[in-house]
Protein backbone atom coordinates (compact mmCIF):
# COMPACT_ATOMS: atom_id res chain seq x y z
CA UNK A 1 0.00 0.00 0.00
CA UNK A 2 1.55 3.81 -0.96
CA UNK A 3 0.10 6.72 -0.08
CA UNK A 4 1.11 10.36 -0.55
CA UNK A 5 -0.35 12.83 1.36
CA UNK A 6 -1.69 16.31 0.91
CA UNK A 7 0.05 19.38 1.60
CA UNK A 8 -0.68 20.83 4.72
CA UNK A 9 -2.89 18.53 6.62
CA UNK A 10 -2.31 16.55 9.74
CA UNK A 11 -2.64 13.20 9.73
CA UNK A 12 -4.77 12.53 13.03
CA UNK A 13 -6.82 9.49 14.02
CA UNK A 14 -9.23 10.01 12.16
CA UNK A 15 -7.94 10.56 9.19
CA UNK A 16 -5.64 7.33 9.72
CA UNK A 17 -8.60 5.77 10.36
CA UNK A 18 -9.98 5.91 6.58
CA UNK A 19 -6.41 4.48 5.71
CA UNK A 20 -6.93 1.92 8.18
CA UNK A 21 -10.25 0.91 6.80
CA UNK A 22 -8.88 0.95 3.11
CA UNK A 23 -6.33 -1.55 4.16
CA UNK A 24 -8.96 -3.94 6.00
CA UNK A 25 -10.68 -3.98 3.22
CA UNK A 26 -7.97 -4.13 0.23
CA UNK A 27 -5.54 -6.20 2.98
CA UNK A 28 -8.31 -8.59 4.61
CA UNK A 29 -6.65 -11.86 4.42
CA UNK A 30 -3.36 -10.79 3.15
CA UNK A 31 0.56 -9.53 4.58
CA UNK A 32 0.81 -5.74 3.10
CA UNK A 33 3.28 -3.16 3.99
CA UNK A 34 2.59 0.64 4.15
CA UNK A 35 4.86 2.67 2.49
CA UNK A 36 4.46 6.58 2.89
CA UNK A 37 5.85 9.16 0.28
CA UNK A 38 6.00 12.30 1.88
CA UNK A 39 6.82 14.63 -0.60
CA UNK A 40 4.58 17.21 0.62
CA UNK A 41 4.91 19.08 3.86
CA UNK A 42 1.81 17.75 7.15
CA UNK A 43 2.06 16.97 10.24
CA UNK A 44 1.57 13.48 12.08
CA UNK A 45 0.10 12.64 15.33
CA UNK A 46 2.40 10.17 16.42
CA UNK A 47 -0.48 8.55 18.04
CA UNK A 48 -1.95 6.83 15.30
CA UNK A 49 0.67 4.89 15.41
CA UNK A 50 -0.74 2.83 19.06
CA UNK A 51 -3.55 2.03 15.98
CA UNK A 52 -1.39 1.20 13.18
CA UNK A 53 0.55 -1.46 14.58
CA UNK A 54 -2.58 -3.82 15.88
CA UNK A 55 -3.17 -4.23 11.86
CA UNK A 56 -2.95 -7.62 11.88
CA UNK A 57 -1.79 -8.10 8.28
CA UNK A 58 0.59 -5.06 8.28
CA UNK A 59 4.20 -6.42 8.22
CA UNK A 60 6.22 -3.59 7.79
CA UNK A 61 6.19 0.36 7.61
CA UNK A 62 8.24 2.32 5.16
CA UNK A 63 8.87 6.26 4.81
CA UNK A 64 10.33 7.87 1.90
CA UNK A 65 11.41 11.42 2.71
CA UNK A 66 15.27 13.05 1.99
CA UNK A 67 13.85 15.95 4.49
CA UNK A 68 15.50 16.49 8.09
CA UNK A 69 12.23 17.31 9.81
CA UNK A 70 10.98 13.65 8.42
CA UNK A 71 14.19 12.09 9.71
CA UNK A 72 13.71 13.68 13.12
CA UNK A 73 10.46 13.18 13.70
CA UNK A 74 11.02 9.29 12.38
CA UNK A 75 12.38 8.64 15.66
CA UNK A 76 9.51 10.04 17.71
CA UNK A 77 7.33 8.13 15.15
CA UNK A 78 9.24 4.96 15.62
CA UNK A 79 8.55 4.94 19.62
CA UNK A 80 4.85 4.99 19.13
CA UNK A 81 5.21 2.38 16.53
CA UNK A 82 7.20 0.37 18.88
CA UNK A 83 9.25 -2.80 17.78
CA UNK A 84 7.01 -6.03 17.22
CA UNK A 85 7.25 -4.79 13.58
CA UNK A 86 9.83 -3.45 11.00
CA UNK A 87 9.38 0.37 10.51
CA UNK A 88 12.31 2.06 8.54
CA UNK A 89 12.78 5.66 6.63
CA UNK A 90 14.91 6.24 3.34
CA UNK A 91 15.88 8.56 0.72
CA UNK A 92 14.41 7.05 -2.18
CA UNK A 93 11.69 4.99 -3.04
CA UNK A 94 12.96 2.27 -4.76
CA UNK A 95 15.50 1.88 -1.57
CA UNK A 96 11.92 1.68 0.57
CA UNK A 97 10.30 -0.72 -2.34
CA UNK A 98 13.29 -2.67 -2.50
CA UNK A 99 13.58 -3.52 1.98
CA UNK A 100 10.01 -4.27 1.93
CA UNK A 101 10.42 -6.63 -0.75
CA UNK A 102 12.99 -8.18 1.35
CA UNK A 103 10.67 -8.34 4.65
CA UNK A 104 7.61 -9.76 2.68
CA UNK A 105 9.26 -13.04 1.79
Amino acid sequence: MVAQLNEGITLTLERSLELIGISEVHFRNTDFAYITVRRNSYAVDPTIYTHIKELKHLKAFAIVSQKKMDKHNFKIEKHFFGNNKPMGIFNEFDNALEWINTIMR
